[in-house]
C-alpha cells in the first residue's frame, strides 16, 4: 500500500510541476492541448516510477522497506543525492548526448543542464 501511495503522490506532484513549467523547457514544441496533456501525463508516469525506484533504493541501502514512517536526516540526504544524480544523468543524456530536447532562453542552466524556471 505504501508503494502505491508513493507512486500516486509522485505522479500527481510531477504532473502539476511539469504542467506549470514545461512551457519554459523546450524549443520548437508546438502542441495541441490534448498532445500537451498526454506528454505531461507520460513524463509524470515515468517520474512516478523513478521516485518509486528511489524509495526502493533507499529501502535497500538502509535495509528498511518502511523507512518513510520514521524518516531521519540520513534517509532524506540519500533521497536528495540519489534524486539529484538521477536527474542530472537523465538531463545530460537527453540534452547533451542524444539532443532529444533543448531549453528555450527562459530556462537557466548550470553546466548546460536546466535548473528550473523557478530560479529565473
Amino acid at each position: 500500500m505504501v508503494f502505491l501511495l508513493i507512486f500516486i503522490f509522485s505522479y500527481m506532484a510531477n504532473f502539476i510541476w511539469e504542467a506549470l513549467h514545461a512551457v519554459f523547457l523546450y524549443v520548437d514544441h508546438n502542441f495541441t492541448a490534448m498532445k500537451y496533456v498526454l506528454m505531461v501525463s507520460y513524463v509524470s508516469l515515468i517520474d512516478g516510477f523513478l521516485i518509486l525506484g528511489i524509495y526502493l533504493f533507499v529501502a535497500v541501502v538502509w535495509r528498511d522497506a518502511a523507512w518513510i514512517r520514521e524518516m531521519n536526516g540520513k534517509h532524506i540526504c540519500t533521497v536528495l543525492i540519489t534524486g539529484l544524480l538521477l536527474a542530472a544523468v537523465i538531463e545530460y543524456r537527453k540534452v547533451i548526448v542524444t539532443r532529444a530536447w533543448s531549453y528555450n532562453r527562459l530556462m537557466p542552466t548550470f553546466f548546460g543542464l536546466g535548473l528550473s524556471p523557478c530560479f529565473n
